[in-house]
């Protein structure tokens, strides 16, 4: 991300170039004055660190939801709806696939918006008239600051920005039909990503992201000598790792892994059971179970950006024609770029630029992230066991929270964490 990259796409079906959003208001909570939403902050303990997002999402009114086709009093005043027209022409998802995509939609809009500067953008005002939209609430007055009608007046903006697309997500969810709200979710991606616009005829997110199943099979990562010594202790057993991932399904992959992940833990400081579960509950997700070691590739519209001259090329240190696919995210975590490789290949001792399929190989796909872990400093938000900070220094969001504390609960129970 000159700080590590993850990939556009994980294994997983999460996207989002995750940058290491630094943690804003930790210390604080927000508290519901009114029907109307309206909140103060209050300092808080690190005992009730978990409750902010929640606070925040709880402070809109709990009204009904409304369906897309319901009749609302503030359509034609700002309100997204969807004519006959436009919902005809687009081919429909299914419930299931579509809140797929919803979720990996908001994720990647969520880390883009807390990219921002803190002045209101766009996708601010789009984001309060959506809840309002889906709440019930009137539109805000044209010169309204975004976000001070439902919250109040006392947060920073990214206190508005997290807590308001946690919001949206709970509240898109419920939907069970394909929303204008989705296809302008994909516009404002499109907008702050600097992508081309949605093909006509073409659902929203399909051409930014891909679902795991809809993913060609992963190939068989190659199978090298690993250039590090193996650790002195061990940290998890195959056995262990199979119990938390919860299959037997790749008992072979993971017996040829333990020895890296082992080696890992060692030399990156993940040498506690709290650590060791939350960097399973991390890489577990991001790797669909250690399924998926390298990045699900399209290429998506997204990851046509790996590619020079575009902004993102430049960030990853990608400089000649074909790096976007050869540097694309390989590892538990999805190391992505030139510039990354570049990095890891001197911290390793080993020339990752010139062999990049040695990323996704066992031996070296944790090590990646462990590294990663590492250079980010994740042990301290290990170390609170805060699940949310974790997931937000890894992806960037909050992308499959639900799945990472999965895995963490079990890696947990499996450590003997309590």
């Amino acid at each position: 991300m000159s700080r590590v990259r993850l990939g556009s796409l994980s294994p997983s079906g999460a996207t989002g170039i995750a940058f290491a959003i630094s943690r804003f208001g930790r210390n604080f909570r927000l508290c519901c004055q009114n029907e109307c939403g309206h909140s103060r902050l209050k300092h808080r303990n690190k005992s009730s660190q978990n409750n902010q997002r929640r606070s925040l999402r709880r402070a809109v009114p709990c009204r009904t939801v409304r369906s897309p086709t319901a009749r609302s009093p503030f359509r034609n005043q700002g309100n997204f709806t969807m004519n006959s027209t436009q919902a005809n022409s687009i081919p429909t998802l299914d419930s299931t696939k579509l809140n797929a995509y919803r979720e990996y939609g908001i994720s990647r809009f969520e880390q883009l918006l807390l990219q921002l500067p803190p002045q209101p953008h766009e996708a601010d005002r789009f984001l309060d008239n959506a809840i309002r939209q889906l709440t019930g609430l009137p539109p805000a007055p044209a010169t309204a600051h975004p976000y001070h009608g439902i919250y109040g007046t006392s947060f920073t903006m990214s206190h508005y920005r997290d807590g308001g697309s946690d919001r949206l997500r709970e509240l898109l969810q419920k939907q069970n039909q394909l929303h204008a709200l989705d296809e302008e979710i994909d516009r404002l991606i499109r907008l702050m990503s600097d992508l081309p616009a949605r093909p006509a005829g073409s659902p929203p997110y399909v051409r930014l992201f891909i679902l795991p199943e809809d993913a060609p099979p992963q190939p068989t990562p190659p199978n090298t000598q690993a250039n590090y010594p193996p650790a002195k202790k061990q940290f998890v057993t195959p056995d262990q790792i199979l119990q938390i991932i919860g299959s037997t399904q790749l008992r072979d992959r993971v017996i040829a892994m333990t020895p890296g992940i082992n080696a890992t833990f060692e030399k990156f400081e993940i040498n506690t059971p709290l650590r060791i579960a939350h960097f399973f509950g991390q890489v577990l997700h991001e790797s669909g179970g250690f399924r998926y070691l390298r990045e699900i590739w399209g290429p998506t519209d997204a990851q046509r950006r790996y590619e020079p001259p575009s902004s993102l090329a430049k960030t990853l240190g990608n400089t000649q024609p074909g790096d976007g696919a050869r540097y694309m995210g390989r590892g538990v975590i999805q190391l992505t770029g030139r510039s990354n490789y570049a990095q890891f290949s001197k911290a390793m001792g080993v020339d990752f630029v010139a062999n990049p399929d040695l990323v996704a190989s066992p031996q070296y796909a944790v090590t990646a992230a462990g590294w990663f872990w590492q250079t980010r400093k994740i042990n301290q938000h290990a170390d609170r066991d805060d699940l949310t900070a974790v997931t937000r220094v890894v992806n960037g969001g909050r992308n499959g929270l639900a799945d990472r504390q999965k895995y963490l609960t079990r890696a947990k129970q499996v450590l003997g964490v309590r």
